[in-house]
């Protein structure tokens, strides 16, 4: 039987377990994790340490506190992750959020469109840049792709739980989708196989991360298709790629716009 423990106790060793595991963010993790199974906000939990934990919600904490002591996101492990303020369903078929990923929508809300715009992204995973445009945009007509099914409903689930009517496809690229698209956003993988990245990212799906041994495979696929002229197109990338991606989409025809962080714009000019 499973010895008692308190909110505070349970957290003190979960803590210690965690930064043994070297989780950098070790005590963070583990309130968030005692948040998530007791259903109790971290205001209440710190607040009243003394309050004894259920022993059918202490084993799935040691269930999660294993996981994430083996590196597994913790996104994963409570379904959940906030991008651009609001929070959506994860899970670990798709790709955790990433806050530069943020750009996107910076860089985009940028742009002055004087009318009603046609946008798909590309490589969707959990739908977050569709779903953000379109609220922001309701008028827009959005289409989503992957080229994962399971991303796929992942994204249909966030999308739901929004209200919002996107348009989710499976497609690799273009292949099953028109291309007459006034703005594109193409968040792909793009992490060389040769790379060495932390713990957590080899606990993503691979396909969603890596790209041949530059990591600019899918993008040399992207930037050769046929896209309308003066479309948009948003890219992001390592900033050791960022010069390479600039010549390939000059050499397709395309002029580089703007730039934050890890993401770029292009205008299809030819």
């Amino acid at each position: 039987m499973l010895p008692k423990k308190t909110y505070g106790e349970w957290l003190q060793e979960a803590t210690k377990a965690l930064n043994k595991a070297n989780i950098p963010s070790a005590h963070l993790d583990a309130l968030l994790l005692l948040e998530h199974i007791s259903s109790k906000k971290k205001e209440i939990l710190l607040t009243y340490p003394e309050t004894f934990i259920g022993r059918n919600q202490l084993r799935k904490l040691n269930k999660l506190l294993k996981k994430r002591s083996e590196h597994i996101p913790l996104a994963y492990l409570v379904n959940k992750k906030e991008f651009y303020g609001r929070e959506f369903y994860v899970s670990n078929k798709v790709l955790v959020p990433r806050p530069e990923s943020e750009s996107f929508i910076s860089l985009l809300e940028k742009i002055s469109f004087s009318k009603k715009q046609k946008m798909v992204d590309l490589g969707t995973g959990s739908g977050i840049l569709a779903i953000i445009v379109k609220s922001l945009h309701p008028s827009w007509d959005v289409v989503a792709t992957d080229i994962s099914k399971n991303a796929l409903t992942v994204a249909r689930k966030n999308a739901k739980s929004f209200g919002l009517d996107i348009r989710f496809t499976k497609s690799n690229l273009f292949n099953s989708i028109d291309n007459d698209f006034d703005i594109i956003t193409a968040n792909l993988p793009y992490v060389p196989t040769t790379l060495k990245v932390l713990k957590e990212v080899m606990n993503e799906p691979s396909a969603a991360v890596f790209s041949g041994e530059d990591g600019l495979v899918l993008y040399r696929a992207l930037l050769a298709s046929t896209f309308k002229k003066g479309a948009y197109l948003l890219l992001e990338s390592l900033l050791s790629q960022q010069t390479q991606i600039k010549r390939l989409a000059k050499e397709n025809g395309f002029k580089f716009i703007d730039q934050e962080n890890l993401v770029l714009v292009f205008k299809k000019i030819r």
